[in-house]
């Protein structure tokens, strides 16, 4: 996910710039500030998503397999995010 939203917001800023640049060969005064800022602000926004905190109480995509007549039932562990209702079966 973070490596789309990167692709992504650097892709904008391309076509961005692309779009801004004049199509002779005269430059405006704003120009290369605009492409300055578009590298800018994808370092930013890759660097918040990069930060963010992304854990979750559960695994997203994850798949459980128990043998048949396995019982099992929910249990509050300490894990390293903190307390979390665990399920164990035996």
């Amino acid at each position: 996910m973070h490596k789309t939203l990167i692709a992504l917001a650097t892709a904008a800023a391309f076509a961005g710039a692309g779009i801004a640049l004049p199509s002779r060969a005269e430059a405006q005064w704003w120009v290369i500030p605009a492409i300055v800022a578009a590298g800018v602000g994808t370092v930013v926004v890759a660097t918040a998503v990069a930060a963010r905190d992304d854990t979750r109480p559960y695994a997203t995509g994850t798949v459980l397999v128990r043998p048949y007549g396995s019982q099992c039932y929910f249990e509050r562990r300490q894990t390293p995010q903190g307390l979390r209702n665990v399920q164990v079966c035996y």
